[in-house]
């Protein structure tokens, strides 16, 4: 049984704490002597706090909205057993003590919410979880930045900081320093995430006016703001990289999605962001067109260096195809016989074995990223071996959020028990370390 289901199922250790207190409670009302009576409802009282601190705390595994709700269910089960315990009107003292107690644990489990969350964003590196912890202004960003010339991991630092990093720091860095590139860059970089987060995930016939009308307003913001860098930076290929996404989001045409990937791989040939970010914006979700999306990233592994990243594009965008298929157009059938074409099989293998299976291979700052997305494509056709081998290397630097941006569902913890891989962190869990 997944953890998602044992969550929604209520079996849980948290759960049982919870259950165990309110059958307390009941015992409590068939006894007639004081002392038992008390007793038992201090106990039920201990119980329901010992579920709070054992699932108020955020779980990696899970969705957002799952953690949500368990950091808001705990805590008002423990005033609902407050209120049918009748301490409102009889100690309130007690209450007093119960609801200090219930603050405590909630600062607690916001604090373990934010640090997951900064272990997401920081995809195993501990210097970037550093940064990000440990953030008071825009200074220690600007240090780790300077201190890199190579792309990705310019490219990396940005992405790892888009979606916590305080934007007011990189507002006050911008205006104390309006001629710094990487200002300019890393503020672009976070009002890009932003413009998401405005739009949100739903499908735009959702979308509301006001959400609309943020989306785009932010988008111009971010286009402005790496527009500067440019002109501030004209060698730097990671904002024109993120050009091709603002082009994209904002319904540009298609050559002017091509202009910006030809100025970014003109500084860098070997960009994985432009080439990444080419792919989503040649796909048919975009306006753009998945048989031209395919032809370009094959036409990329061709061109690719043997050990490159850059073959593991053709792997995205046949997971960008078989998504549209199965959840746009909701051609399910279509989709299952795209899966198990032995064709793309056959190609997306071979752009693996040049890619991450070459001996040739070496690691660079985004080699992450590439793994993540051949892990996800070698769960979508369930092949055990290589879903194995690139999960064991990834271990806990990924978690389920990051293969929901890949594919819909995501299904990390699942595919981690067909390929039979236990991270760090699970076997922590389990009293193996």
């Amino acid at each position: 049984m997944g953890e998602h289901t044992k969550e929604w199922f209520g079996v849980k250790p948290a759960d049982f704490a919870i259950y165990a207190g309110f059958i307390l409670l009941v015992l409590a009302q068939y006894i007639d002597a004081p002392i038992v009576v008390v007793t038992l409802l201090l106990l039920g009282l201990l119980f329901c706090l010992l579920s709070c601190w054992l699932g108020m705390s955020p779980n990696p595994v899970l969705d957002d909205f799952t953690n949500y709700i368990k950091l808001a269910a705990y805590p008002v089960l423990t005033l609902l057993y407050l209120i049918f315990a009748d301490l409102f009107g009889w100690n309130l003292i007690a209450l007093s003590m119960v609801m200090a107690l219930l603050a405590g644990l909630l600062l607690r489990a916001v604090s373990g919410w934010r640090d997951m969350l900064r272990q997401q964003c920081a995809y195993g590196d501990a210097k970037m979880l550093a940064l990000l912890r440990n953030a008071k202004d825009y200074q220690g960003l600007k240090a780790t930045m300077a201190s890199e010339e190579d792309n990705e991991a310019r490219y990396f630092i940005c992405v790892s900081i888009s979606r916590l990093f305080p934007i007011r720091y990189l507002k006050a860095w911008v205006a104390a320093e309006p001629c710094n590139a990487d200002a300019w860059l890393c503020y672009g970089a976070c009002m890009l995430q932003r413009s998401w987060e405005a739009r949100d995930s739903s499908q735009s016939v959702e979308i509301s006016s006001a959400r609309t009308r943020r989306f785009y307003n932010s988008l111009e913001q971010t286009r402005t703001a790496l527009n500067r860098c440019v002109e501030l930076n004209s060698k730097d290929p990671v904002p024109w990289a993120y050009l091709i996404m603002v082009a994209t989001w904002s319904g540009d045409e298609i050559a002017d999605r091509v202009a910006y990937f030809e100025q970014a791989v003109e500084r860098d040939n070997n960009s994985w962001a432009a080439h990444l970010h080419m792919i989503i914006a040649l796909s048919e979700k975009c306006g753009g067109d998945n048989e031209t999306m395919v032809n370009f990233a094959n036409q990329v592994v061709a061109r690719a260096a043997e050990g490159s990243d850059l073959p593991i594009v053709l792997l995205k965008a046949y997971i960008e195809y078989w998504k549209y298929l199965d959840a746009f157009l909701e051609e399910h059938q279509q989709a299952h016989e795209f899966l198990h074409d032995e064709n793309i099989r056959n190609s997306a293998l071979a752009a693996y074995q040049k890619s991450l299976g070459s001996a040739a291979h070496v690691n660079t700052a985004t080699t992450v990223f590439a793994r993540y997305n051949a892990s996800s494509w070698f769960w979508a056709v369930r092949n055990k071996d290589i879903l194995k081998k690139e999960l064991t290397i990834l271990g806990d630097r990924i978690e389920d959020v990051h293969w929901t941006w890949v594919m819909s569902g995501g299904g990390l913890e699942e595919a981690r028990k067909f390929a039979g891989v236990r991270t760090e962190k699970a076997r922590r869990a389990l009293g193996h370390l």
